[in-house]
């Protein structure tokens, strides 16, 4: 079978933020093939979102309660047209090349056994990695040793896996379509019978930082090597500030929904108990390298990762339950 931008529904989830939604909208309005339908899961607290969706024909607009992106995707899923086989996943902060949707298309077509495709994601920081002087290259390999050591995600040449709650590696580039474990969230799409599986797990409320990789490691449960990433499906993210959380609130949503993720799903060994461990004790040791190192920037990356690991500890039961956002 033979998939077409027809077979297609775009799912966006938007919460306060019709500026970066208009940008979206418009780079899907110039995509050289669109598909059938845009559906638009509003969260936010006011009508601009809705009034800028009365704009564009393409659009499905549904409103969307609690805000909680999993829940926003899963009633986008449930209001997707019965004709599409494919469902596409953008946050409201990416924009998108004109032929991004034919070379998704493209790989589904050139494996029959693709579950899920998602388009490549450049680092912003480094575009410009062969221009960085010396010193800095040379932190970053010590840094990116490290972390391979402690088992934090890192980068790595053409591959993308999981290697532990912590740990997901990624290419900085890459010029041939990869077989991944898994897929980034703020652009990724599944066949529908994919849902028939696998739901967004909607303990996760509001933002999160995991709830891709929690996706694709149970789509890989039930669909094994599955899943590609395609560096010919060009996408840029803009990574909006608008309804971000401060940075006290990011580092305890890292720290809370990555131990969610390991009781949910790694803690099934010692083995794995130990990699868990020994990548929070990296994490440790890279914090208090950098407070020692550059004291004044890094002074309060250290206390929010030592309070918010505390956190976890203490109330690993309600975490395992998953009681994510008491903190």
């Amino acid at each position: 079978m033979k998939y077409n931008h027809k077979d297609t529904s775009i799912v966006i989830p938007t919460y306060n933020r019709s500026n970066d939604l208009k940008i979206v909208l418009g780079s899907i309005m110039a995509l050289s093939k669109k598909p059938r339908e845009i559906i638009v899961t509003d969260q936010s607290e006011d009508q601009k979102v809705k009034n800028l969706c009365k704009k564009y024909k393409l659009v499905k607009y549904i409103r969307s309660s609690p805000p909680s992106i999993t829940i926003a995707r899963n009633v986008g899923i449930k209001n997707a047209s019965k004709h599409s086989k494919i469902i596409v996943f953008l946050d409201d902060d990416v924009t998108l090349d004109k032929d991004y949707l034919e070379k998704i298309l493209e790989v589904y077509n050139m494996y029959p056994n693709a579950k899920g495709v998602s388009g490549f994601w450049s680092a912003r920081g480094l575009l410009n990695f062969n221009k960085w002087p010396v010193w800095k290259k040379i932190f970053f390999y010590i840094e990116q040793q490290i972390k391979r050591l402690f088992l934090i995600g890192y980068f790595e040449k053409d591959k993308i896996k999981i290697k532990g709650p912590f740990c997901n590696t990624y290419p900085i580039s890459s010029n041939k379509i990869i077989h991944a474990e898994w897929l980034k969230g703020m652009n990724m799409s599944y066949k529908r019978e994919v849902f028939q599986k696998v739901k967004f797990d909607e303990n996760l409320l509001g933002y999160t930082v995991v709830e891709d990789i929690g996706f694709s490691y149970s789509v890989n449960n039930f669909f094994q090597n599955s899943l590609y990433t395609t560096p010919f499906a060009k996408i840029e993210h803009r990574f909006s500030q608008k309804e971000r959380y401060d940075f006290y609130k990011m580092m305890y949503i890292n720290m809370v929904d990555h131990f969610y993720l390991f009781y949910k799903m790694f803690n099934k060994s010692s083995k794995e108990k130990i990699k868990f461990v020994w990548s929070l004790f990296g994490i440790f040791l890279l914090r208090l390298f950098l407070l020692l190192t550059f004291k004044n920037k890094n002074y309060l990356k250290f206390r929010y990762f030592t309070t918010s690991l505390l956190y976890c500890i203490k109330n690993k039961t309600k975490i395992k339950k998953g009681i994510l956002r008491d903190f």
